[in-house]
C-alpha cells in the first residue's frame, strides 16, 4: 500500500489561516474568553484656518478707484514723510519779530525712489522689454484722469491710491499722486529704454464720499 501523502494546503486555506492569527493576536484573552478587538478611534477633523490677505513683501501702490497697480521690482532705500503747517505773518508787521496768524495744517507727503530694470528680460520675439511701459506707464495711468468726458463731476479727477508694504506701518498710507520724475539711466541697442529711476511723491488724502448733490459751481473737484 502506497504511504498517503499530507494534503497540501490551498492558497484560500493559507488566507484564512493568516487572517485568524492577525484576528488572535489582536484580541486580548481573559477568563477563558476572547474579546473582540476595539474598533478603531476616529481621528478629530483638522480645523482650517481661513485665508487672510497678506500685504505684499515688495511696496505696492494700487488705485482704489481704478483697476492699476504698480508693485516694486526693489523696497526703496528710503522713505520720507512730510507734513508742514502754514503760518501768515502779520499785514501790518513791520518788525522783524511779526505777529503770526495760524492758517492751516497741511496733509502728509510720503515720498521715495523706486528702480525698475527689464535690462534681462525680452519678449517672445527676443526684443528687449521696454521699462516705461512695463512700469512707468502704470504710474502714469495712476496720475490721469478718470474718466474726462464722464458726466460725473467726481470721476474728472486721477484716482486715489493706496500705498502697502507688508507690516512697515509709515508705508501704510492713501493719497493721490502728486509728482513722478522719471530718469532713464539704460538703453538697450535699439534704444529702448531698459532701466529707470522714479521718484514718487504722494500727498495724503482720503476717498471722497459718493453722492448725489450737485458738482460745485466752480467745477473744481474738492475733497
Amino acid at each position: 500500500m502506497k504511504p498517503k501523502l499530507p494534503r497540501v494546503p490551498s492558497l484560500n486555506d493559507l488566507a484564512s489561516r493568516a487572517a485568524s492569527a492577525v484576528h488572535l493576536k489582536a484580541s486580548v484573552s481573559f477568563g477563558g474568553g476572547v474579546k473582540p478587538p476595539a474598533p478603531p478611534v476616529a481621528r478629530p477633523i483638522t480645523q482650517h484656518t481661513p485665508l487672510q490677505y497678506l500685504p505684499p513683501k515688495k511696496v505696492a501702490i494700487f488705485g482704489l478707484e481704478i483697476d492699476v497697480d504698480l508693485i516694486a521690482q526693489y523696497n526703496p532705500k528710503e522713505l520720507q514723510i512730510e507734513k508742514s503747517v502754514t503760518w501768515n505773518a502779520s499785514a501790518n508787521a513791520k518788525s522783524d519779530h511779526p505777529d503770526l496768524e495760524f492758517a492751516a495744517v497741511g496733509p502728509r507727503t510720503l515720498s521715495m525712489e523706486l528702480l525698475f530694470d527689464t535690462y534681462e528680460e525680452a519678449d517672445r520675439d527676443g526684443r528687449p522689454v521696454d521699462v516705461a511701459d512695463r512700469y512707468v506707464k502704470k504710474l502714469m495711468q495712476l496720475m490721469s484722469v478718470m474718466k474726462p468726458d464722464s458726466e460725473n463731476e467726481d470721476e474728472k479727477r486721477p484716482s486715489v491710491v493706496q500705498v502697502r508694504w507688508e507690516t512697515n506701518e509709515h508705508a501704510a498710507f492713501e493719497g493721490v499722486l502728486q509728482s513722478v520724475s522719471t530718469k532713464y539711466t539704460m538703453f538697450a541697442p535699439n534704444g529702448t529704454p531698459v532701466r529707470a529711476t522714479c521718484t514718487i511723491k504722494i500727498m495724503e488724502a482720503t476717498r471722497p464720499r459718493r453722492s448725489s448733490r450737485l458738482a460745485p459751481r466752480d467745477g473744481r473737484t474738492h475733497w
